[in-house]
């Protein structure tokens, strides 16, 4: 049994404890954070929206590990979940963010205004050749791209063979200048959720948090609150975990963090509280807790 298998099935072993299941499981979100990422990336062509379905991806892949028949087949079945979370997203036609050709806002280090249009004007070009190409190759391109996957890692998350990705790859460098795909290749370093920490811990949050409350040990969650868990602490969309709990529908986590100070107005990117993210899932429990709490004095 090699590394990935060992790890899945440590993930979702029913007699190790919490802990052991979620440092294993984070192991497996390490290994395949970029790669889901650049996978979103190129369905959704947008950066934030590709962070969210990649989130969502994991932890939902935590949830229903145990229905994974084959550990080694971890990859191609995560890349389905992926999609899954990717096509949810785009029925919900939610307002892009940061589109996929467009540039971070620029700094007081940035040079002259002329040098920074070419920039932006380049990089238009470049990620509009990407667009251009067919969904295999863009794929081929993004996943190889964004970490220097290889080929073989490409191919069992896409279920195909290691040819069929050469192929793949070099009609899409024929269509690419050597230098679009150094810039390319650059840029996405750039954006790739292993550039910090800030991707890992906020799995391993919903995770543990999701594991706990499932499990009905609500105390663990109370545990990394006095541990010092900022109970208000925001994810890149805005949200809260109580927006978390009102979209999951748990009651007893959203009454947990309301007895330890969650605020209840704190809006998210889209503007809505968890109030409104509980009635739009028709969440009645947990409706009910939010409004009993903003009527307290």
């Amino acid at each position: 049994m090699d590394e990935l298998e060992s790890l899945v099935e440590l993930a979702r072993a029913v007699d190790a404890d919490m802990v052991q299941r979620r440092d294993a499981f984070a192991a497996l979100v390490v290994r395949f954070q970029d790669m889901v990422f650049a996978y979103a990336f190129a369905l959704l062509q947008d950066d934030q929206l590709a962070q969210d379905a990649a989130q969502e991806a994991f932890t939902t892949a935590y949830s229903t590990l145990t229905q994974l028949r084959e550990p080694k087949a971890f990859p191609g079945w995560l890349r389905r979940i992926v999609l899954t979370s990717c096509n949810r997203l785009v029925r919900k036609k939610r307002v892009a963010t940061q589109s996929l050709d467009i540039t971070p806002s620029l700094g007081s280090d940035q040079p002259d205004p002329l040098t920074t249009i070419e920039a932006r004007e380049l990089k238009r070009q470049i990620y509009g050749a990407i667009r251009m190409l067919p969904e295999r190759q863009r794929l081929a391109v993004l996943l190889h791209y964004v970490d220097g996957y290889s080929l073989r890692q490409v191919a069992e998350f896409l279920e195909v063979s290691m040819d069929a990705v050469k192929k793949q790859l070099q009609r899409a460098r024929y269509q690419l200048h050597k230098e679009m795909v150094d810039i390319l290749s650059d840029d996405l370093r750039g954006r790739r959720p292993s550039r910090d920490d800030q991707f890992i811990n906020r799995v391993w949050l919903f995770t543990s948090l999701q594991a706990a409350d499932e499990q009905g040990e609500v105390a663990m969650i109370e545990l990394m609150l006095v541990d010092g868990l900022d109970v208000n602490a925001k994810d890149g969309d805005g949200r809260t975990l109580l927006h978390w709990a009102a979209y999951q529908g748990h009651a007893d986590v959203t009454e947990l963090l309301l007895q330890h100070g969650a605020v209840l107005d704190i809006q998210d990117k889209s503007g809505k509280t968890p109030l409104a993210i509980a009635t739009d899932n028709k969440h009645v429990e947990v409706v009910m807790l939010l409004c009993r709490a903003s009527e307290r004095p």
